[in-house]
């Protein structure tokens, strides 16, 4: 640490003082010529070493200090980490977490004829293992459905019409069907089948409880196999256990 400028003030006016004095003792000789003097300038060379030796010191122990605080708190990310992902398990399509249980029940493909789009339809029961009522569509964020084209591997959207491709209302043109008796028949199947299966996505799941629920997701590829990922944190990307495949075939 620096001397302050009081303290140099201080030592100036003495050595003017000293300075004034040598010149009446010694008639006139300069200060520099008198022994007082350079006890005086070694003193300071050595006070102003060892502050500065003292500044760079304690800098390397603040340097150490904030190194090993940091070291700490990476060590304390990583054990809650571990503990987190011990509470979650993910094995033969069963994801087990300290809140919930989910197991994909059943899968079935299909061709959404409205938009000519092809999608796998899963089933998933949800059984809520906490005391505090949830939303399913909640713990379905935990689960992440994958394929790959052959060139590229891909999150599969969940927006594919599972419905539709149940009960189609469409041709395989894309235009409405003629029939109106299998229309309104369809028409009134798929309103069930999201009553049953889709509407409770977003209904809280009372404690103790098990519903069943299906979700449409669409397919990049008709033949490449789909992949079920499991994940205890949803934001480091780590998957855990192992993937739950679905052959398309």
């Amino acid at each position: 640490m620096a001397l302050p400028a009081t303290v140099i003030l201080i030592i100036a006016v003495i050595l003017l003082f000293m300075h004034k004095k040598s010149k009446d003792a010694t008639g006139g000789n300069p200060f520099y010529k008198v022994w007082w003097f350079w006890v005086i300038t070694a003193a300071l060379v050595i006070i102003l070493f060892a502050a500065h030796s003292g500044s760079a010191t304690s800098n390397n122990s603040n340097s150490s200090s904030s190194t090993s605080g940091e070291t700490k708190v990476d060590k304390a990310k990583s054990n809650s980490n571990k503990r987190m992902n011990s509470d979650y398990s993910f094995k033969n399509g069963i994801f087990k977490g300290p809140k919930f249980t989910i197991k994909i029940s059943q899968t079935k493909l299909g061709v959404d004829r409205s938009e000519n789009s092809r999608g796998i339809i899963a089933y998933f029961e949800i059984t809520n293992d906490s005391k505090k009522s949830f939303k399913p569509s909640e713990a379905l964020y935990y689960l992440k459905f994958k394929q790959s084209n052959g060139k590229s591997n891909y999150d599969l959207d969940d927006t594919f019409d599972s419905s539709e491709a149940l009960f189609p209302t469409h041709n395989d043109d894309g235009t409405v069907l003629d029939d109106n008796d299998a229309y309104e028949a369809n028409s009134d199947k798929q309103d069930e089948f999201r009553k049953t299966y889709e509407d409770p996505l977003s209904a809280d799941l009372l404690p103790g409880k098990t519903v069943t629920i299906a979700q449409g997701y669409k397919l990049k590829d008709q033949n490449q196999p789909v992949y079920v990922h499991g994940y205890a944190n949803l934001y480091d990307g780590k998957s855990i256990g192992a993937p739950y495949k679905i052959d398309l075939k």
